[in-house]
């Protein structure tokens, strides 16, 4: 939780950068950039609340797991942050503290290439709900990667009616994390919902690389 003073620092922050950027503007658009500086200003401060956030849960679950900690590189720790900036979603905000966790854990982490970041940035929270309830069916009664039919996964998601909830297996298929045995008509994929679907390996590291971190011999009980 960010507290007042903390709140007050963002807005600061948040205006010292975008005064540049408006001063420019004056001689373009006139009072106007005003108004374009407030809307840049509040932008940023979001911005800058959500990767408040996501480091605040990440270096929580780090203390939770108790295991040693290692430096993020650049390329994994910008491109992270950059994903959390822009997400509002408390669900997927969770999933990026995750995977920067797992990036800063040194032993009993789990590895987050870059391709991991890419996959996170190009999911919608109802894509990530969808992929976590397969994950839970895979891990449960079936034993295996089979997740179930099209039918029977709407069963266990009644808040989706079936084409939302087809065109949310096609993303994460699209991702790789799925895979299906699908029926063609004329070269063309058609919709059946005796479809089987599958947890691919990509999408099994995937979702444990979004999950805390699991927890050391040092961690307190």
């Amino acid at each position: 939780m960010i507290s007042p003073d903390e709140e007050k620092l963002l807005k600061i922050g948040a205006a010292a950068l975008v005064k540049p950027i408006t001063d420019a503007m004056g001689n373009i658009l006139g009072p106007a950039s005003k108004r374009v500086g407030i809307i840049l200003e509040q932008m940023l401060c979001d911005q800058l609340r959500n990767v408040d956030r996501v480091w605040l849960r990440a270096a929580s679950m780090l203390a939770d797991a108790g295991l040693p900690v290692r430096p993020v590189p650049l390329k994994i720790l910008k491109g992270i942050l950059d994903g959390a900036s822009v997400e509002e979603d408390k669900e997927m905000q969770e999933m990026w503290s995750s995977l920067l966790a797992n990036a800063g854990t040194e032993g009993g982490g789990w590895e987050v290439p870059p391709t991991y970041i890419q996959i996170l940035r190009g999911l919608s929270p109802g894509d990530a709900a969808v992929f976590n309830h397969l994950f839970g069916r895979m891990s449960g009664a079936l034993g295996d990667n089979n997740v179930g039919t099209l039918e029977e996964i709407e069963r266990g998601l009644p808040e989706y009616n079936v084409d939302r909830l087809y065109q949310h297996l096609k993303h994460l298929e699209h991702h790789d994390l799925i895979s299906s045995d699908f029926e063609t008509s004329q070269g063309i994929d058609t919709l059946t919902k005796n479809r089987h679907y599958y947890i691919t390996p990509l999408g099994g590291l995937f979702y444990h690389a979004c999950r805390p971190p699991n927890k050391g011999p040092s961690a307190t009980p």
